[in-house]
């Protein structure tokens, strides 16, 4: 049986919406509706002084503009100057290439004149495509040469486990940087704790070489765990030889923070 929807005014499910279109009808008043949609426009209504006029255009012109032609916002969010939101059009834009085209936003983020911004960009659509296909953000980043594949990887391990946890392990598996990988099975044991301690325990146990950085793994482990299975985590803990570690994990036990 059909359950009807019952709409009433200020409902906080579409009053976003309403306020939006709200917006977007009193700018296009003011500069003409066909300029809402022209980039030139867009750009101009971001270096406003007027406060709505710029949460308009960040919040409806400049998404309109990136599902039509995510093309040209990023070429508008290039052309902005710092002081019109510059950085947050580049970002939004950034993140969209990953719904349409993540190999070309790639180049395009890369083709950016400021290696800061190139970075920041390639990190947002890396982050955002790496919900739905992380193997994919992985090759962007080795294929784009990326100098901080370290803090790249890192981050997209937090998504990978989560679709398919045998291709990222075998992916820190094929590393050769011995730093870069203990740093990388770091990120996937706590990935992993969310999901399934027993694994991450088994990862930070027996992959990572650096012993300051297990340590911390484990501890991370271990407080994941309690929130799950206490005894399990218990259980474990147990294993541990006497010293320092299993006194700090027994403390999680006790007070998971």
């Amino acid at each position: 049986m059909a359950i009807p929807l019952m709409l009433h005014h200020g409902s906080p499910r579409f009053s976003h919406s309403i306020e939006a279109a709200t917006k977007e009808a009193k700018l296009s008043a003011r500069i003409g509706k066909t300029s809402a949609h022209d980039p030139a426009a867009i750009a101009a209504a971001l270096g406003s002084a007027d406060r709505e006029n710029v949460e308009v255009a960040l919040e409806v012109l400049l998404p309109d503009l990136t599902k039509r032609d995510v093309a040209a916002a990023a070429e508008l969010a290039r052309s902005l100057e710092p002081w019109a939101q510059r950085e947050q059009a580049l970002l939004f834009v950034a993140g969209a290439w990953a719904d349409s085209d993540p190999e070309a936003g790639a180049q395009w983020c890369r083709s950016l004149a400021d290696a800061e911004e190139q970075l920041h960009c390639l990190r947002a659509l890396c982050n955002r495509l790496a919900t739905t296909d992380p193997a994919r953000a992985i090759a962007l980043v080795e294929a784009n040469g990326e100098t901080d594949t370290k803090v790249l990887a890192q981050e997209i391990m937090q998504h990978w486990p989560r679709r398919d946890p045998k291709a990222a392990i075998a992916w820190v598996e094929n590393r050769r940087d011995p730093e870069l990988k203990d740093s990388l099975w770091n990120h996937l044991a706590l990935s992993f704790a969310e999901i399934d301690p027993q694994q991450a325990a088994n990862l930070a146990a027996e992959r990572i070489v650096s012993e300051k950085i297990q340590d911390e793994a484990v501890i991370s482990v271990v407080h994941q765990w309690v929130l799950k299975d206490r005894k399990a985590a218990a259980e474990w803990v147990e294993l541990f030889p006497e010293g320092p570690l299993r006194e700090r994990a027994r403390g999680e036990l006790v007070d998971p923070r």
